[in-house]
């Protein structure tokens, strides 16, 4: 195997894992953000009669 491939392989490999990081970077991003929401709901939300 030529350096040339080994080197192109090494960099598809590292920018598959680059954008794999930033999906888990976002998801985690959003769950925070509604972690967020909901405790604000909760905080203004006035409780139900029973």
């Amino acid at each position: 195997m030529a350096d040339r491939d080994r080197i192109s392989e090494y960099r598809e490999r590292m920018r598959e894992q680059s954008s794999e990081a930033s999906q888990q970077a976002a998801a985690v991003a959003a769950a925070e953000r509604h972690l967020d929401d909901q405790e604000y709901i909760e905080a203004v939300s006035a409780p139900w009669d029973e």
